[in-house]
């Protein structure tokens, strides 16, 4: 009898437990992963009607290189304008972030350090891969259907918007009006089920950079740009963790940040940060494979592997998804 009863114990234990760290049993998980998630019709649309343009589409390698249009449909630009003063000049600051709901956009809260935050300077242009051929999307009213300027709503932090090396990097920006899906604009799929169990390390996923200027040649690089780099191996984070600030050791470990390798040659654009480090994953239950979030950039750590290169530090998504859940709606 007792050995029953401990065994009903067990058990009881085990299913609280897989109701905490499961996001499928909260009362928002229905807002996310819709049936059109990490998809890329737009891409794929073209490819099956062999489209000639598609002629010097390559397979994805460790070199970065221009992303298509419609290839990464849940990338977003936010811009943060902060307006002149006779005291100071105007301001403008560019991040990326990844749309995870048809009002809420995920992206490091280290992208509004430097700004008291006022929502309606914040904007969020969806649907671009360059930023010079889309110039005139530079409001609401100027938009084509396929891309879009959104302002925000709101922003929400985990902590506060302290800079990334303070770690716990993840905010939310709700949009002030439903982002309107297309072939060119949809939404990032969020791990569940098996999923959440998997580590990943040593496998490559694909780190999409931004629009902005490089950090070492001056350049500025309008397209969005993407490659295939490996998430570094608990061994090889730990490495890394001995050479990062104490005000990010203090709160981050193993299960809420980890390492992945640069692109060959790459130094980071300034508009980095906040972009998505994504996974193609076969889930049955989902349908086809898609792609899921698994970090957000929180900033380049200066240290380097001669086997990976430049080393960027991501927060890991899955470790806050009480926190995002909590904070979304319809």
């Amino acid at each position: 009898m007792r050995t029953l009863s401990y065994a009903i114990f067990v058990i009881f234990i085990n299913l609280v437990k897989g109701l905490i760290i499961n996001p499928r049993f909260h009362d928002n998980w229905h807002l996310v992963n819709p049936l059109n998630c990490g998809t890329q019709p737009h891409l794929q649309a073209k490819i099956n009607t062999e489209d000639s343009t598609l002629t010097d589409y390559v397979p994805l390698d460790q070199f970065r290189r221009d992303a298509k249009q419609g290839e990464y449909p849940w990338v977003v630009l936010i811009s943060i304008q902060i307006r002149g003063t006779p005291e100071k000049k105007a301001v403008k600051y560019n991040c990326m972030g990844s749309i995870i709901t048809k009002r809420f956009i995920l992206t490091a809260s280290s992208c509004f350090t430097v700004y008291p935050i006022e929502p309606r300077s914040v904007k969020i242009r969806v649907g671009s891969v360059d930023t010079v051929t889309d110039t005139s999307c530079d409001s609401e009213e100027k938009c084509s259907p396929d891309k879009a300027v959104y302002h925000a709503e709101s922003v929400v932090l985990y902590n506060t918007n302290s800079p990334a090396e303070d770690g716990e990097n993840i905010a939310l920006v709700k949009t002030s009006r439903d982002i309107i899906f297309n072939d060119n604009v949809l939404p990032i799929c969020l791990e569940h089920g098996e999923l959440l169990e998997q580590d990943y390390a040593g496998e490559e996923g694909v780190r999409v950079s931004g629009w902005g200027t490089n950090s070492e040649d001056g350049n500025y690089y309008s397209k969005l740009q993407h490659a295939a780099v490996p998430v570094f191996t608990q061994e090889e984070n730990e490495k890394v963790y001995n050479h990062l600030p104490s005000t990010f050791t203090g709160v981050e470990t193993y299960e809420s940040y980890f390492c992945a390798g640069g692109p060959a040659g790459e130094s980071q654009l300034d508009n980095d940060v906040g972009g998505p480090f994504v996974l193609k994953r076969l889930v049955p239950e989902d349908g086809p494979a898609r792609y899921y979030l698994y970090g957000i950039l929180s900033f380049k750590a200066s240290v380097y592997f001669p086997s990976h290169g430049s080393v960027d530090v991501y927060t890991k998504v899955r470790n806050y998804f009480e926190w995002i859940l909590d904070h979304i709606d319809a």
